[in-house]
């Protein structure tokens, strides 16, 4: 999408472009962190020229960070003066140091790119994130130390804080890790919304004892990506992290746990095309099934059919789907209708059955073969059913 103003400079104004350039950081931010907590204008005299200040306060968590602009009215595409502040001193750091360069990144500016301002607050955050993570390895903390260097091995998208304390013995060292569902089709950074990336950022806060250069707590917040069309359900519940367990441990487990805790529309659709594979399969002992929302389907099965009496050769089966489903495998009972002692009071057994999640998530899928191989399994083993379970 092209900039407001690289359509007419003189009839779009600067607040319009700036209008725009924000909402798509916003949507950008697919967790939601990044707050934009206030933004104002006004236009100010410098040695007799005229200036349009923007100012831009945002918030990446709990740490906050001001820009202002001074642009020139009389040249928009010139790059604009900026000024750096937040709240836990790093602006004051790059004052000191060569730690970021403002003029060096702001020479980019290109107001004819709406992704300008985008570009320039990932800049920014890049060189955040080398700061900190000098001023966390400064700290020579065992733990700290290996935190961050098996992330390097794991993880390139992670982010990292050293915010000060009240306390001045005390340092509190917090990483950011995203833990995320790839799209369907593998692509990382793709603009399908289809494709869009869900997943968790892992909030990891270690409080840091600087004499004894020990870790003295840590407690763990989950940040889940914001839900869109193709979310079903976000549950919410991840397994507990506890202190002796490294991060990248914990993602592991947690990468593991994502499919139940993030329930994608996209299982609707497998679950009705298998539904309908089962009902094919089974097309001769269809009781009922839901033809809404594909959820279950129940079946008379007699097996075999030449048997002297099919009565004593019958189960009820009973087909219940997950959410979930392939990540987790549906719910099937029976009953044996004929061999009760009480038949008034039909009892359910649970029957055992995997499914291959190939069938389901690899290209082509094979749902035909998925409910051939069921139901072969199932009428192979009716006898078998109805000796255990005849009492």
């Amino acid at each position: 999408m092209a900039s407001p103003l690289d359509k007419d400079s003189k009839s779009v104004t600067l607040q319009s472009y700036l209008t725009l350039a924000l909402k798509k950081l916003i949507e950008n931010d697919k967790y939601q962190i990044l707050k934009i907590t206030n933004q104002t204008s006004s236009r100010i005299d410098l040695e007799n020229d005229d200036y349009d200040r923007f100012t831009l306060v945002y918030t990446i968590l709990d740490t906050k960070f001001e820009l202002t602009f001074l642009f020139d009215t009389n040249d928009l595409t010139t790059p604009p003066d900026l000024i750096l502040e937040d709240n836990i001193g790093f602006s004051k750091e790059c004052e000191k140091s060569d730690i970021l360069n403002i003029n060096t990144i702001i020479s980019n500016w290109n107001i004819k790119d709406d992704n300008c301002i985008i570009n320039l607050i990932q800049k920014l955050k890049d060189s955040f994130k080398e700061y900190n993570l000098n001023k966390a390895l400064q700290l020579n903390t065992t733990r700290i130390d290996y935190e961050i260097n098996s992330l390097l091995n794991v993880c390139e998208n992670y982010d990292i804080m050293v915010i000060p304390q009240d306390a001045p013995v005390y340092e509190k060292v917090r990483f950011i890790v995203p833990v995320e569902k790839k799209p369907r089709d593998g692509v990382l950074n793709s603009d399908d919304p289809n494709n869009y990336i869900y997943g968790v950022l892992l909030v990891s806060d270690f409080i840091i004892d600087k004499p004894s250069r020990e870790v003295a707590s840590n407690s763990m917040e989950y940040i889940f990506s914001k839900k869109t069309k193709g979310v079903k359900r976000i549950n919410k519940r991840l397994p507990k992290w506890e202190l002796n367990k490294f991060l990248n441990e914990y993602m592991k487990e947690t990468e593991t746990n994502l499919d139940d805790a993030i329930v994608l529309k996209t299982s609707d659709n497998i679950r009705k095309e298998f539904l309908n594979a089962l009902l094919n399969e089974f097309n001769d002992y269809i009781l009922e099934y839901d033809a809404l929302d594909y959820l279950y389907a129940a079946f008379y099965i007699k097996n075999p059919k030449d048997a002297p009496d099919l009565q004593y050769n019958s189960v009820v089966l009973f087909f219940y789907f997950n959410d979930d489903f392939p990540h987790h495998d549906p719910t099937i009972t029976i009953i044996i209708p004929y061999h009760q002692r009480s038949p008034e009071r039909s009892i359910r057994h649970d029957i055992k059955y995997h499914f291959n999640k190939k069938y389901f998530t690899e290209t082509p899928k094979r749902y035909e073969e998925a409910a051939a191989l069921f139901k072969n399994y199932i009428l192979s083993n009716i006898p078998q059913f109805i000796r255990e379970y005849k009492h």
